[in-house]
């Protein structure tokens, strides 16, 4: 079982990765969180952003397993956030 500092951390995780679903969603159209469509063209460029800075963070990471694979994983995600983004 994990210690509690953990499963805090994976929970706000976990509430992080869902709202940049939700974010991604609402800009290609596929859902409406009732804001409007400038908040929504805003917070995509916010998550790639999240996913550029993601690509420096894996790379100064301790765990060898995170700086081989988690880095190209992040830009990926953030390549693919700015397509959206530029939709």
């Amino acid at each position: 079982m994990l210690p509690v500092s953990l499963r805090i951390s994976s929970l706000v995780s976990i509430v992080i990765y869902g709202l940049i679903s939700a974010v991604v969603l609402a800009r290609v159209g596929a859902v409406s969180l009732g804001v409007p469509t400038s908040v929504v063209r805003v917070a995509i460029w916010v998550v790639a952003g999240y996913f550029f800075l993601a690509i420096g963070l894996n790379l100064a990471s301790k765990s060898k397993g995170e700086r081989s694979i988690m880095p190209a994983v992040s830009a990926v995600l953030c390549v693919l956030c700015v397509v959206v983004a530029l939709r």
